[in-house]
């Protein structure tokens, strides 16, 4: 019991210092209020100033989860089209079929500015 009170003090004390970041976004605010907690502020603001800078074409995210940042990327995407994808299940492991093909990839997030392990 001692456990799940902190546990809700910590989501709760989250929560307000994320309101705090965001409290210049109301956008941003609004839709991490609606989410289950799975993306933070930061992520959201990274999202954001990502999609701002980011040159001209369509955004596409691999694997959307809950669809957060795919909210975020509409709206600040100044109308560009965007696309998400989701196996709704975990990728199959390579096969003999693949021939190889991926094999340096695997176990990598695509995450950072240049992938990380």
């Amino acid at each position: 019991m001692a456990g799940e009170s902190a546990v809700k003090f910590l989501r709760a004390a989250a929560r307000q210092q994320a309101r705090e970041q965001l409290a210049d976004d109301d956008l941003l605010l609004e839709v991490l209020e609606a989410g289950d907690g799975f993306v933070d502020a930061p992520r959201l603001v990274n999202v954001r100033e990502r999609c701002l800078a980011a040159p001209d074409g369509a955004f596409v995210e691999c694997g959307v989860a809950q669809g957060t940042s795919l909210v975020v990327m509409a709206a600040y995407g100044d109308g560009r089209i965007v696309w998400g994808f989701d196996s709704f299940e975990a990728l199959p492991e390579l096969s003999d079929a693949d021939d190889g093909s991926g094999a340096d990839f695997v176990g990598y997030s695509c995450s950072g500015d240049r992938g990380e392990q």
